[in-house]
């Protein structure tokens, strides 16, 4: 098979997860994709103030990361927040087990030229 009908493949899936979270949790906005580099890219992930503090936004990042372990590809994302909660956002991408793409954990694969990115890299199965 071919690397574009894979990623085509790949991304009927990744599309049907979005729509899925979106029906499942209404006023989510949320956009996914597989990268060309072999990503699973997280672009927007934002919960509707009203239904935030309720633990949606860490059920959906999870989701994500099930999907992504289900099919071998890491999870990429540039995280931004209004002024004043970058911090807050980072530490809850942290504590999801993401890491910051940069110093020892750096992976040129998953770096932008448009903003700092953090990763979430699946567990390798265990033989």
């Amino acid at each position: 098979m071919s690397w574009y009908k894979q990623a085509k493949i790949d991304q009927t899936a990744v599309k049907a997860l979005e729509k899925s979270l979106m029906e499942k949790h209404i006023g989510l906005d949320l956009d996914l994709w597989i990268s060309n580099a072999g990503y699973v890219e997280l672009a927007v992930i934002e919960v509707p103030k009203d239904l935030q503090g309720l633990g949606i936004g860490h059920e959906v990042v999870e989701e994500v990361k099930q999907f992504a372990q289900s099919i071998g590809l890491p999870v990429v994302l540039r995280p931004s927040a209004n002024t004043g909660k970058k911090q807050s956002l980072e530490r809850f991408y942290k504590d999801l087990g993401f890491m910051h793409n940069k110093g020892k954990n750096i992976d040129h694969r998953y770096t932008s030229p448009i903003s700092p990115t953090m990763y979430w890299k699946p567990e390798e199965e265990q033989i």
